[in-house]
């Protein structure tokens, strides 16, 4: 099995970032499962600012609304095409929860043109003030294997990783 994690300092600019997502993709067609950072579709904004909340609101993936769902369909077809698994970090907005509500995510994409969304659930000092935490461990079934997402400060917490692995039988955990 060939992983490629990639890591690279995400702009606040959305089409550059998908731009060079789906470039790092073209270089890398031969992984099984090819990994991004977190939030890497509009970058990362650790400070609570007015501007920052704003940024988010207008260039999160709504769900609600189907932005960006073309970008999401491209990575589907690559995905497809590549026969890979492909992991990205974004910031999600669901309306439907309630107005503006955004959680720092981790898109699964599948060979076979799926997907699979984790929430990250234990928020970091400042994102409470504007982004909730999800609420479960998921662990997704894939052609590589059973796949739990972690990300950033999940990680610090133990039982998150132990659930995974123990209850779960997770072949990787991210």
């Amino acid at each position: 099995m060939k992983i490629t994690t990639i890591n690279f300092k995400a702009s606040l600019n959305p089409k550059s970032n998908i731009g060079l997502i789906k470039k790092i993709l073209s270089k890398h067609a031969k992984s099984d499962l090819v990994v991004f950072p977190e939030a890497c579709v509009q970058g990362y904004l650790p400070f609570l600012e007015q501007e920052s909340i704003k940024y988010y609101l207008e260039s999160s993936i709504n769900i609600s609304r189907g932005r960006h769902s073309r970008f999401i369909r491209e990575i589907k077809t690559i995905a497809a095409r590549n026969n890979q698994v492909i992991v990205f970090g974004a910031i999600e907005r669901d309306d439907s929860l309630g107005h503006g509500q955004m959680f720092d995510s981790a898109y699964v994409i599948l060979p076979n043109k799926t997907h699979h969304v984790y929430r990250k659930a234990h928020l970091a000092i400042n994102e409470p003030y504007f982004l909730f935490p999800g609420n479960t461990l998921d662990v997704f079934k894939t052609t590589i294997g059973n796949i739990g997402v972690l990300i950033c400060y999940d990680k610090c917490f133990a039982e998150a990783a132990k659930t995974h692995r123990i209850t779960q039988n997770v072949a990787i955990d991210f």
